[in-house]
């Protein structure tokens, strides 16, 4: 059994390295929060699928009882979450932003879909509130607002805060977008 652990811990060190990760990357990449959200009619929803397409765009996916709204650049489509077709409960703290990235990651060369929690890390962290956060633009950037402790995150930059205090970037979780009617955002 140490032998089996001492291979692991082997491995991990063996990837670290030829990745250029240090453990607090591999840690904090993702979220440690769960998510969920399964959502089939992408292509009927203008503010989703132009973030999901266009690069630097965001959209916000806000819930509300059994409503979803989707917003971004003053567009908005709300839908009824009892009509979407594969339907299960959604798991986030405050809802989703969700768009491509205007820049690869490092060491990439594509394109990133990116999806963050919509809830202030930092008001969450500090005080345990769900502060729903805004999209806009600001000095060129597509960043994610807090009203209440006036962070700005910059969101084609894995969600680093970019104004206000220091502090704890944006909850990130894992989505995939097959191109045509289906997105699905997760997180174990």
């Amino acid at each position: 059994m140490k032998s089996l652990a001492r291979r692991m811990t082997a491995l991990v060190a063996v990837l670290m390295f030829f990745t250029g990760c240090t453990t607090d990357d591999m840690q904090t990449m993702y979220s440690r929060y769960r998510a969920s959200f399964f959502y089939q009619k992408v292509m009927q929803v203008q503010p989703l699928y132009a973030s999901l397409t266009g690069s630097g765009q965001f959209c916000t996916i806000a819930f509300q009882g059994m409503n979803v709204t989707f917003s971004s650049n003053g567009t908005s489509y709300t839908d009824n979450l009892t009509q979407v077709a594969g339907y299960q409960s959604p798991v986030f703290l405050g809802g989703f932003i969700v768009g491509q990235a205007n820049m690869p990651e490092t060491g990439q060369t594509n394109l990133p879909l990116m999806c963050y929690d919509l809830a202030c890390p930092n008001c969450y962290n500090e005080m345990g509130l769900t502060r729903h956060m805004s999209v806009m633009e600001y000095n060129g950037k597509q960043v994610a607002s807090c009203s209440k402790c006036k962070r700005k995150y910059d969101l084609n930059n894995t969600g680093i805060p970019i104004e206000g205090e220091k502090g704890l970037k944006l909850e990130r979780y894992h989505i995939v977008y097959d191109g045509s009617n289906i997105m699905r955002i997760y997180n174990p």
